[in-house]
């Protein structure tokens, strides 16, 4: 049986809805950390570049991809055509911040190679 977000009590909800966006807001910051703790051993072109101080439109095209593009996308996807309920929200969640680091990555390697062919 599914229940809808306004019949459930408030307790319930608390639980099924921000314990597990607290726990990925958690990792989403460690991975942040350990970014900037990676790239200013390298150098601080690289943490610059991670920063995207350097680039500051990935930072902004990043942000629209994990805040509304994907969301939606992925959201209808799963909900409209699979019809899996909240729990296919939490696996889009999962689905679009592991593609956003995966973008991020593949990012910041072309940016600290292309960084490394100009100092050469």
């Amino acid at each position: 049986m599914i229940q809808t977000l306004t019949a459930m009590p408030i307790p319930g909800l608390i639980r099924k809805i921000a314990v597990p966006a607290s726990v990925g807001f958690f990792f989403n910051t460690m991975f942040n950390a350990v970014d900037t703790w990676y790239g200013g051993r390298i150098s601080t072109q690289a943490l610059a570049a991670l920063q995207g101080i350097r680039q500051p439109m990935f930072a902004l095209w990043i942000g629209l991809w994990r805040q509304i593009v994907a969301p939606a996308a992925v959201f209808w996807l799963l909900i409209r055509l699979y019809e899996v309920g909240l729990t296919g929200v939490w696996w889009g969640i999962f689905g679009i911040t592991w593609s956003a680091a995966a973008t991020a990555w593949l990012y910041a390697r072309h940016q600290l190679t292309k960084a490394g062919q100009e100092l050469t």
